[in-house]
């Protein structure tokens, strides 16, 4: 069975970002926020819309008080689907 590789990336994200953000009072970004949003980037970067994604995502920040891995996590499904 094929699974695509954005999809396996998608589950191991999510998996990991509930584990680290279990009982965590502040919202700060910790070092494995930032790797598993670097991951997110290099995948945008191969369909080209690394510049989209990075954009997309400050604004679901900024507007929308979103996490910073959720808030790559959406764009990224927003511009690659």
């Amino acid at each position: 069975m094929f699974i695509p590789k954005v999809r396996l990336l998608e589950v191991k994200t999510l998996k990991t970002m509930l584990k680290n953000t279990t009982g965590k009072e502040d919202n700060s970004p910790t070092p494995i926020d930032y790797d598993h949003v670097k991951l997110i980037l290099d995948e945008s970067e191969k369909y080209g819309v690394k510049h989209e994604v990075e954009q997309t995502a400050k604004v679901y920040m900024e507007r929308d008080g979103m996490l910073f891995v959720n808030a790559y996590h959406h764009a990224f499904h927003d511009w690659v689907k």
